[in-house]
């Protein structure tokens, strides 16, 4: 399994690099809650004619550890600035999902020097009530059924209606291999530090352009 160590903690990342080697543009896809490379690779392989894709997991997600720095969204933009040297890539764009697209406009705002456009799917800028209390949901749920439980409940919550109609024989797979890829210490870390972060984040402006998608059964 490919990994870096961070610097300043010595956290090891878990990352996957799919048609490096073209000279292509560089592109990352960046996880939502709970979600690891395996979610982005069927996208991965589709953008491989046009890119050079970088899939990683966050600290505290799949094959990533938690290491020891305060878990936030400062410490996840500096992992993926840490992880943009390792591959010695610039000129990036990044995709990211849910929570990862906060940690790409994060990464946009500290280092506008990488990162060439941005892109935010289902992606909210600021706390509300209802997220909070989902995010606190979803700890007790796996406090009490651990990560295939969580896993369960957040299906209602990040799939649409249509695409469950469509998928609905294939999600039993997708919590399984959630609950495979997941260590419940590490995911009530990363669920917790997203409510004790939520208060500080603040919209800054962006100095690249940018693209928020959103569908019609996303909260």
């Amino acid at each position: 399994m490919p990994t870096f160590i961070t610097s300043d903690d010595g956290c090891r990342i878990y990352y996957e690099t799919h048609g490096f080697g073209t000279g292509k543009p560089a592109l990352v896809l960046i996880n939502g809650t709970a979600q690891t490379t395996l979610n982005w690779l069927p996208t991965a392989k589709r953008l491989i004619s046009k890119f050079q894709v970088v899939l990683y997991d966050c600290r505290g997600q799949g094959g990533s550890d938690l290491g020891s720095s305060p878990l936030g969204l400062d410490t996840h933009s500096r992992d993926l600035a840490a992880l943009l040297v390792q591959l010695n890539i610039q000129d990036v764009r990044l995709t990211g999902l849910s929570y990862g697209g906060r940690i790409a406009l994060e990464v946009a705002r500290q280092y506008p020097e990488k990162i060439a456009k941005v892109m935010c799917v289902s992606t909210s800028n600021a706390p509300n009530p209802r997220r909070e209390a989902l995010v606190a949901s979803w700890m007790e749920v796996l406090r009490l059924g651990g990560v295939a439980a969580l896993g369960w409940s957040m299906v209602p919550f990040v799939f649409g209606e249509r695409f469950l109609k469509r998928n609905y024989r294939y999600l039993a797979a997708a919590v399984q291999a959630l609950a495979e890829r997941n260590r419940p210490e590490t995911i009530s870390a990363y669920l917790l530090a997203m409510t004790a972060n939520s208060s500080n984040v603040t919209p800054s402006p962006l100095h690249c352009p940018s693209f928020f998608l959103s569908g019609t059964d996303d909260p």
